[in-house]
């Protein structure tokens, strides 16, 4: 039996809680800077994430959700979990070869190869979110493997967060709005979903920062996504005061991440498809069920 086991250095979450512990001192610093902002929220979240990717065991049974969730999927594979051989410390999963990525690439694969992958990352990342209200929020290209049976193999759950169905629904209007480029309903989904409201006059930033949120998604028809997406951000940057009065959750802002990790390593893939057809679909679905 071939296994990858990953285990944990002694003493690493005690020294990840001990940074926090001093992150926190740069709090009222923060709020001076962006006054608004909702920073104890951010360093909360982080500090959650990095302490959860460091409990082994946790991380073995989101495994596990996500291996049930994609059993016998066509296009995606997520590495069985030993969960006998498991621990705080420790996981243990089944050992799995593939090409890297960057080997992938260099293979020079087909359009349609790298299409059907694409539309598969697509579907994991943000169609789980849709149907099961579930995320990995680490799309990074050293987390894929291209396995000899034409599978793609998805590493890595240590950084996974859920939302409750509300919230699934409450994400699935405020793509469509965007979509639609209702203005109005883009702020009642961002208000809804936790954020401060500006108000119809002081919502430019926002509706700014949510078009760059969106942007492949805002028209119809088979294309590459564009590798410099992050440039539409720098207005959203330069208004940051703006931004950050909104006091955006947390959780939104890893989903923020998200979208943006994913469109960096889709860009890379060279994948064409109609990406809005796809997030259509996937809204679709979460706000049938």
């Amino acid at each position: 039996l071939d296994l990858a086991v990953k285990v944990r250095h002694r003493g690493i979450d005690d020294a990840i809680g001990a940074d926090f512990r001093s992150a926190r001192a740069g709090v009222a610093m923060a709020r001076l800077l962006l006054p608004g902002a909702k920073v104890e929220d951010l360093v909360e979240e982080a500090r959650t994430t990095f302490l959860e990717e460091c409990d082994y065991a946790l991380e073995a049974s989101r495994q596990q959700r996500f291996g049930d969730l994609y059993r016998g999927d066509p296009d995606l594979a997520v590495p069985h979990v030993y969960p006998e051989w498991c621990s705080a410390r420790v996981l243990s999963t089944a050992w799995c070869e593939g090409q890297s990525f960057e080997d992938f690439l260099a293979s020079a694969p087909t359009q349609a190869a790298r299409d059907r992958f694409g539309a598969a990352l697509y579907r994991f990342y943000l169609g789980t979110v849709y149907r099961h209200g579930l995320f990995n929020a680490d799309p990074h290209p050293g987390n894929l493997l291209f396995a000899p049976d034409g599978r793609l193999v998805i590493l890595d759950y240590g950084c996974v967060r859920e939302f409750d169905p509300g919230t699934v629904a409450k994400l699935a209007h405020l793509s469509a709005a965007v979509r639609g480029g209702d203005l109005e309903a883009m702020r009642q989904a961002l208000v809804a979903l936790g954020a401060r409201d500006p108000g119809p006059k002081g919502f430019g930033p926002a509706a700014e920062l949510l078009r760059g949120f969106y942007a492949p998604v805002l028209r119809p028809g088979r294309r590459r996504m564009e590798g410099g997406i992050g440039l539409a951000m720098r207005e959203v940057i330069a208004k940051k005061r703006s931004v950050a009065r909104l006091r955006l959750p947390g959780k939104l802002l890893f989903l923020f991440r998200i979208r943006f990790g994913l469109y960096a390593v889709l860009s890379r893939l060279g994948a064409e498809v109609d990406w809005q057809a796809l997030e259509e679909q996937l809204v679709s679905e979460a706000r049938a069920g």
